[in-house]
This record gives structure tokens, sequence and C-alpha cells, in this order.
């Protein structure tokens, strides 16, 4: 279970800094839709704002 939400955070913050990369600024709760949509295939492309 810690380890589910450790492992949940850290993609959270790798996908909140490839989205600050890709020029796209993404919520805290934006990234915790990423990693609930990561384990559910097929995946929803998120949409810059």
């Amino acid at each position: 279970m810690v380890l589910e939400i450790a492992s949940m955070n850290l993609v959270a913050e790798l996908a909140s800094r490839v989205a600050l990369l890709m020029g796209c600024r993404l919520s805290a709760a934006e990234s915790l839709a990423i990693c609930a949509d990561i384990g559910d295939p097929p995946l929803r492309p998120v949409a810059p704002r």
C-alpha cells in the first residue's frame, strides 16, 4: 500500500515535469488523473492548455 502510494507520487511528479518540459503545466489533480489512467488502457492523451 505504501509502495503503491509512493510510486503514484513518483509517476505524478514525473508526469508534471514532462508536461513542464513540453510547455504545459499540470495541476496535482491532473497529474494524479494521469496516474489513474496509466493502469487502465487505453491511455487517453491529455490536451495541453
